[in-house]
């Protein structure tokens, strides 16, 4: 999956308005407005949120990626994708 696609998501997700007065209801009213505006402290604390979302997604997606992996006899790890030699243009 595309890094910015991840990011972009993440981003409509937690810059909702539904999302920031969610999480003034728990982290308190110093986030944001009733109107679910942020603070400047709110939108740092969004902003770290954003960055810890997006990098757990990114790596779950990478662990999904790593399953063309594997290990030879001697315990070196490859990439079957690499070993199968499939040229980037193939004609049809």
């Amino acid at each position: 999956m595309n890094k910015k696609l991840v990011s972009i998501v993440v981003f409509f997700a937690i810059a909702n308005p539904e999302t920031i007065k969610l999480v003034r209801g728990v982290v308190g009213k110093w986030v944001a407005s009733a109107e679910g505006l942020p603070t400047t402290a709110g939108l740092l604390l969004f902003a770290l949120i954003h960055v810890l979302v997006a990098d757990f997604v990114l790596k779950l997606v990478s662990e999904k990626k790593s399953a063309t992996k594997d290990y030879d006899a001697v315990g070196r790890e490859y990439d079957l994708d690499e070993v199968i030699d499939v040229p980037k243009y193939i004609s049809r």
